[in-house]
């Protein structure tokens, strides 16, 4: 017994397709099988895991039903709407119109009240992402944080949460001039356009005092040579985060660019702090959502930002805009 789940598939050349994938019934101990309202599509999906040398069901993100537990699922039934994300490369487990979902290693939990199946199938990778980064940032009441990339999803995400969770004094973000007044609509008090002389423009923005923390979520590009002139020196957690490595002005955030930051990110990690930089890279874990659906349960009015939203039998044209052009939110594939 089973059901076949309808995924994008990248094959082990590139190419995307819309397939289907068995899935036997029941599932694994651990796992769970989700009826999906909707699941999204990160950069991170189309630049890295569909160029993997083996081939993947791309997307990491669902909203949906509990259809089918496993025998040693405990905290959730089925009929339970929830929402999560994969944790780890796709593969035994994966999202499409059916997603398995481990819940003692990926993230899920019940959907928030406040966001629709559209919203819950978006937040959780960029959200839990930025719950991290500002969880382990070096940041007070009286911070100033630099958040570079302010309007990647990522990067509204972690500006809603140093104004609402941490009452961050300033945030300064990086953005082109055009996205300026997109960013401060989530709450940035100010913007730096990336497309000037930024090295100079960020120097000019510390006159009158550094930045408690740089969160980064872009790849920092020009930014880390100078970081130790933007930051102040830390006191007990990280005062320079990323979720996005070190890539260098025009590069491409893709498999080439995992590799050929490995190097600068080991060598800033072990010896930043011999110029006041305490350095580190992270990625969602499943603790992340857990304790950011805690948060919105107090009442936070977090707004998600979505780019679009696409039906299943139209995936493959989202996916390559997702590709070719970028997008200012997430991309939601409905089915």
């Amino acid at each position: 017994m089973g059901v076949n789940s309808k995924i994008i598939h990248s094959s082990a050349t590139a190419h995307l397709s819309l397939a289907e994938k068995p899935i036997p019934i029941p599932p694994s101990p651990d796992c769970v099988v989700v009826e999906s309202y909707a699941i999204a599509v990160n950069p991170v999906d189309v630049k890295v895991f569909a160029k993997l040398p083996f081939g993947v069901p791309l997307g990491s993100d669902y909203a949906g039903v509990v259809r089918h537990i496993g025998s040693d699922v405990q905290n959730f039934s089925v009929g339970d709407r929830v929402s999560g994300c994969l944790t780890t490369i796709p593969g035994s487990r994966f999202v499409g119109s059916y997603s398995v979902v481990n819940v003692k290693k990926d993230a899920i939990g019940v959907i928030p009240q406040q966001f629709s199946p559209i919203e819950a199938a978006a937040a959780p990778v960029t959200l839990g992402t930025a719950w991290r980064l500002t969880k382990y940032a070096e940041v007070r009441p009286d911070s100033r944080v630099l958040v570079l990339g302010g309007a990647t999803s990522v990067g509204t995400f972690v500006i809603q949460l140093l104004k609402q969770k941490y009452n961050v004094a300033e945030v300064v973000a990086t953005c082109s001039s055009k996205s300026s007044e997109y960013v401060k609509s989530f709450g940035a008090d100010r913007t730096i356009d990336y497309n000037g002389d930024l090295r100079a423009s960020l120097l000019e923005s510390v006159k009158d005092g550094k930045y408690t923390s740089i969160i980064d979520t872009v790849g920092d590009g020009p930014v880390g040579w100078i970081a130790n002139k933007l930051v102040e020196k830390p006191k007990s957690k990280y005062n320079f985060l990323s979720c996005a490595g070190t890539a260098p002005p025009g590069d491409s955030y893709g498999m080439l660019h995992l590799l050929t930051s490995l190097p600068r990110i080991s060598g800033r990690t072990m010896f930043g702090r011999l110029w006041g930089i305490k350095y580190s890279m992270v990625a969602v874990g499943r603790e992340d959502w857990t304790e950011t659906l805690k948060f919105l349960d107090t009442g936070a009015d977090i707004k998600v930002p979505v780019d679009s939203v696409t039906p299943y039998n139209e995936a493959l044209k989202a996916v390559e805009r997702l590709k070719n052009v970028g997008a200012r939110g997430k991309l939601v594939i409905e089915f």
